[in-house]
């Protein structure tokens, strides 16, 4: 893992090895990933991180499974992934919101297997993937599927979240699945705003204030779309 600043490319010394990956750097300078082995998929094999200064805190998981971290705001809160042992065998993936050394688990709905986290926002509103891709958004309790929260195009789904703002738009990719049972699909570039169609911009069942101080905190002419 390396950082880009002053024009030089800086290795992080990190306590845990041989590989390692940074994978977001929020506004503070603090950088998160991974490190240990170079192969993922087996349970304590990889270790989160988050890096500032000089100073390394593991993201440790409750009963040292692996851990690896996707994103950090600029609360210093962390969101990622962790797999569990599968008493069936193999392994259970679940999406963490880790904060100050406490880890909270975000569990799948019914009917689906695992999740990721992979994004996080300032005001804690988390956008993952759930199952093999299927998009939802958190912000304490129960995740929510995304096509629950916004209507989409007959054919579209979201897919490779990038990052979430603090309006609650995530960046990805949008898949549409060309008609007539073809089996091509078109990804493209997008935008998604999961909060839309209520109101609930910080995704805590309530529109409220809250909410209203975050449109108003962006107020004003909206960047053209690509």
């Amino acid at each position: 893992a390396v950082r880009w600043i002053g024009g030089q490319v800086e290795a992080l010394a990190l306590p845990f090895g041989p590989s390692s990956e940074a994978r977001d750097v929020n506004s503070e300078g603090a950088i998160c990933g991974f490190m240990g082995s170079a192969s993922a998929g087996r349970p304590g094999t990889r270790r989160g991180f988050v890096w500032k200064d000089g100073a390394v805190t593991e993201i440790a998981a409750p009963m040292g499974e692996s851990a690896e971290a996707n994103a950090i705001n600029d609360e210093g809160t962390v969101v990622g992934f962790r797999l569990l042992p599968n008493p069936n065998g193999g392994t259970l993936q679940r999406a963490f919101v880790w904060k100050d050394g406490t880890m909270t688990s975000i569990e799948p709905l019914p009917g689906f297997a695992s999740t990721n986290a992979l994004a996080i926002n300032d005001a804690g509103v988390v956008v993952g993937t759930m199952g093999s891709g299927v998009v939802f958004v958190w912000h304490g309790g129960a995740p929510v599927l995304f096509s629950n929260l916004a209507a989409l195009p007959a054919h579209h789904a979201p897919i490779a979240i990038g990052s979430i703002n603090d309006v609650g738009q995530f960046s990805c990719l949008m898949r549409r699945t060309l008609p007539n049972a073809q089996p091509s699909v078109l990804d493209r570039p997008a935008r998604c705003s999961p909060i839309a169609p209520t109101g609930d911009i910080d995704c805590d069942g309530v529109v409220d204030a809250a909410d209203l101080a975050l449109v108003l905190g962006s107020w004003g002419p909206c960047p053209a779309e690509a």
